[in-house]
Formats: structure tokens, sequence, C-alpha cells
């Protein structure tokens, strides 16, 4: 079984103005507020994305509770928040009561972050991730080609330059290119038909020895019947015998 982080647990003074300020805060949901068996105010909360519960309580019956450290210290020493913009997000959270400790900071080639004071001396971190510029999105996929489209409020679409792709481009066709092209098709289709009369040749000659072809069938009747037909030569001739010179001038 993999394991996952089930929950986070604050401890605070009023859990229920706690649980309140990360509701207007962070857009927590207060899901539960109860007392518990041992005799502490116990609020479970979610957060926004539904993937973390996080449990907000006060002392229990005779529990005296040390105070809390918003300063880098050791063991568990904060819990961060993503954050779209670093700027906006900390002047929101320093409305709200909070006080900025760090930053913002630049990570080298990696995101900003900033830490802050919640209630109860808690530490929390906002992270601003690095934005993926269209070009490295590009360098990444280079399938995209060496433009994209960006689709605009009005619906009208722009082409934007991009990395170009890793295959070359395709040689220009010249004149001369085009006519070597046209040289090498006709040669195969003189050199494909050859070959394909060559097998009709040996097909056709094959049925006039065997007797059997229809086409040697056709050609022994028009001969016995005396039709004209065409030589090898492409001269037109008869089969049957020639008329003497008298009977072709008739009576």
């Amino acid at each position: 079984m993999a394991f996952r982080i089930n929950h986070i647990h604050l401890k605070a003074p009023d859990p229920r103005q706690t649980a309140e300020w990360y509701e207007k805060a962070f857009a927590f949901k207060i899901v539960s507020d109860e007392t518990r068996v041992f005799g502490d105010r116990f609020i479970r909360c979610q957060s926004e994305d539904g993937g973390m519960a996080v449990n907000i309580s006060g002392a229990r019956t005779n529990e005296r509770l040390g105070a809390g450290d918003a300063g880098a210290h050791h063991g568990l020493e904060h819990f961060g928040f993503d954050s779209e913009n670093l700027e906006t997000d900390i002047a929101r959270l320093e409305s709200l009561g909070a006080r900025l400790l760090e930053g913002p900071i630049q990570n080298p080639g990696g995101a900003r972050i900033a830490f802050l004071r919640a209630p109860d001396d808690v530490r929390v971190e906002l992270v601003e991730r690095r934005k993926i510029t269209r070009r490295e999105a590009a360098s990444n996929r280079p399938w995209l080609g060496s433009t994209s489209r960006r689709t605009h409020g009005n619906g009208g679409r722009e082409r934007v330059p991009e990395t170009p792709t890793t295959s070359p481009p395709a040689p220009r066709r010249t004149a001369a290119s085009a006519s070597d092209s046209q040289t090498s098709n006709s040669e195969a289709r003189r050199a494909n038909f050859g070959f394909r009369t060559s097998a009709t040749l040996r097909s056709s000659s094959a049925g006039r020895g065997g007797g059997r072809s229809g086409r040697g069938r056709r050609r022994r009747r028009a001969r016995s019947w005396g039709f004209v037909r065409r030589g090898s030569c492409g001269a037109r001739r008869r089969s049957g015998p020639r008329p003497s010179a008298a009977g072709a001038g008739g009576v």
C-alpha cells in the first residue's frame, strides 16, 4: 500500500477563529465542528481542491500547549500553498493579518517563494511556479512544428513563430531536378510496360501452342470464314483465296 499524507493538524487557542481565517485566506471548507471526548474543540477542514484534510483544535483537558514558532526551526516547520501571483497573494494575506517574513525569493531556474506568519505563529509558504515559455514548450515537443496557433479573445488566430523542428527542410525543386524526375518516371513506366508486354506475349504464345486459348480459337475461326485481319506488319489481308481479275470486274 502506498503511503499518503492523511491530514495536517494545527493547534490554536480559538480553533473556530483560526478555521475561519484559513477559510478566507485559502478557501478552506469547514467540514465539521465538534467537541471531542478529550475535551478539546475539534474542527475538520478541507483544502479548496479537496486533496488535503486540515484539522484545527484547541488544548485538551488539563493540557498545556507551548507557544508557536513562525521562524525557522527544527521539526515540522511550515506547509506551503501554490500561488498564481506572489505579490498579489502577499498583499491579500497581509490585509487579513498575516505578516511577511521572507521573500519574495527567486530560486535559480525554479519557483519564486515567500514565507509568512499566519495566525497562532504558524509558518506558511507561498510558491509561484516558474512559467514555461512557448519556446521552451516547443523545444521539448518538436512535433509541434515551427509555428503554432494562438487563440485571442476576439476569436481570431495568429501564427506565432517557435523553435523549428529537428527535421531538415525539403529541398527546393528546380527545373533540372523536375526534368530528371520526369525522365526517371518515364523510364520506369517503359520498363514496367515492357515487362507486362513480354508476359502477355508469353501467355498468348502458350495459348496458341496448346490450342485451348480463346484468342487462338477466334483467329482460327476468322481464317476459316475468310474475314479480313491484320498481319504482323500491319497490312490488311484476306485469309481466304484471292479473287481473280475477271471476277473482280464483274459481268
